[in-house]
C-alpha cells in the first residue's frame, strides 16, 4: 500500500499521560469522506443503485443523479427514506447525496433537488478516462435514455464546458447559488474547482459565499508533501477571506485510509475516496460480465445483494481503517499528534522533528 503521507506518523501520547477516554462524537451524521465523481455508466443502473445504497449507509456522501441510478422498472433506494424504527411522526431521513450540478446539466432532474444533503456546482470541464473534455456515448446514454437507434449527438463524443452559459461571470455565481438554495434551501451549497489556479481561483468562489467548497488535486501530478502543504495553505486562505469554519473538501487522487486521515488533521474537513470505489465499481462490472456470459436468464438481471457484497468486501476495510486512524488522530491531546522524521517534511508543514540532528 503506498502511503503518500507516509513520512507523516501519527505520535503516541507521551509517557504518562493520564487516560481520557474515547474522543467526543461529532455533530455531524456522516463520515469525512464522499465519492466525489462515480463513473456510474461502469454498471447497470441497478447495480449503480445498489453500490451507492450500500455507501450512504455506512455514512460516506455519494455522488449521483436519479438517471445514473434509476431502473427503467425500480425507483431507486438511493432517492428512498431510510426506514427508521423510530415514531412514525419522526421527519423521514435520506441516504448522503451529493448533487453534481454539471455546467451542462446533462441527465439532470428537478427530482435531483429533493433530499439532496450536498449540492456540488462544477466549475469546470469534466475530462473522460480516455483523457477528452468530453462525455463518452455510453455516459451521455445512461443520463438522457435515448433510443438506442436515435442515441445523442449521433452516437459520438459530446465535449463539456468549463462554465454555467446561464452564469456571465465569476461574480454573478451569487445569484445562482441563490438560485439553487430555492430549488434545494435544505442542501449545503458547494462549489467545486480545479486546483491548478488555486491562489487566484479560490477568493473568487469565496465571494459567491457557498456553503463549502471543493478543490479538485486529483488532476495535478503532486506528491504527498506538496499536497499537504497544498491542504494547509488552502485552509490559511479560507480563514484569511474571513471563513473561519467553511468546509474544505479536497479531490486528492489515490491515497490511503491513513493518508485520508492525516489529510484532515492537516485542514481539509472531508476527503474523496473515488479511487476506492473505482476498485468496487471494477469488481461489479466483472462480475456482471461473467453472469451476462452464462446460460442461466434470471442470472441477467443484477442481484442486488450480491452487488452490495461485493462493494462491501471491496471498501469496509478502508472505511474502518479510516475511522480508526481519524479517532486516534482526534483523541490525542496537544499539537503533536502528528509529526516526521523528514527534515524538509517538518519544516515544509510546520510539524515537529522526531530525532532531530544534534548539531
Amino acid at each position: 500500500m503506498n502511503h503518500r503521507l507516509g513520512n507523516i506518523c501519527i505520535v503516541p501520547p507521551p509517557l504518562g499521560t493520564p487516560w481520557t477516554g474515547p474522543p467526543p462524537q461529532t455533530e455531524s451524521p456522516w463520515l469525512p469522506l464522499f465519492w466525489f465523481d462515480p463513473p456510474w455508466h461502469w454498471v447497470t443502473a441497478t447495480a449503480a443503485d445498489a453500490i451507492a445504497t450500500a455507501i450512504g449507509r455506512r455514512e460516506v456522501v455519494v455522488t449521483a443523479l436519479r438517471r445514473d441510478v434509476m431502473d427503467e422498472s425500480d425507483e431507486p433506494a438511493l432517492f428512498q427514506p431510510v426506514e427508521s424504527e423510530e415514531d412514525d411522526t419522526s421527519e423521514p431521513r435520506f441516504l448522503p447525496r451529493m448533487l453534481p450540478y454539471r455546467c451542462e446539466r446533462y441527465g439532470l432532474d428537478v427530482a435531483d433537488f429533493d433530499h439532496a444533503a450536498v449540492i456540488d456546482v462544477r466549475l469546470f470541464a469534466t475530462r473522460d478516462a480516455t483523457g477528452r473534455q468530453g462525455y463518452s456515448p455510453q455516459q451521455i446514454q445512461r443520463w438522457e435514455a435515448a433510443p438506442k437507434d436515435q442515441p445523442v449527438a449521433g452516437g459520438g463524443w459530446v465535449p463539456t464546458a468549463p462554465f454555467p452559459p446561464d452564469v456571465p461571470e465569476v461574480v454573478n455565481l451569487k445569484n445562482k447559488l441563490l438560485q439553487l438554495r430555492h430549488l434545494s434551501p435544505q442542501a449545503s451549497l458547494f462549489v467545486s474547482i480545479h486546483a491548478h489556479r488555486l491562489f487566484d481561483e479560490l477568493p473568487q468562489v469565496l465571494g459567491s459565499e457557498p456553503d463549502g467548497v471543493i478543490l479538485r488535486f486529483d488532476e495535478l501530478a503532486i506528491d504527498g508533501l506538496r499536497l499537504a502543504r497544498l491542504v494547509q495553505q488552502a485552509r490559511t486562505l479560507i480563514e484569511q477571506c474571513g471563513s473561519e469554519t467553511l468546509p474544505l473538501w479536497i479531490v486528492p487522487g489515490e491515497i490511503t485510509p491513513d493518508d485520508a486521515a492525516k489529510l484532515i488533521h492537516l485542514g481539509a474537513s472531508a476527503v474523496a475516496i473515488d479511487s476506492w470505489g473505482q476498485v468496487a465499481l471494477e469488481e461489479v462490472q466483472q462480475w456482471e460480465q461473467q453472469i451476462s456470459s452464462g446460460s442461466t436468464a434470471r442470472l441477467r438481471r443484477t442481484d442486488r445483494q450480491t452487488v452490495q457484497r461485493i462493494a462491501s468486501q471491496s471498501l469496509q476495510p478502508k472505511i474502518d481503517r479510516f475511522r480508526g486512524v481519524n479517532a486516534t488522530l482526534f483523541g490525542i491531546a496537544g499539537p503533536t499528534s502528528l509529526a516526521t522524521v523528514d527534515p524538509t517534511w517538518a519544516r515544509t508543514l510546520n510539524l515537529p522533528q522526531l530525532f532531530p540532528e544534534q548539531g
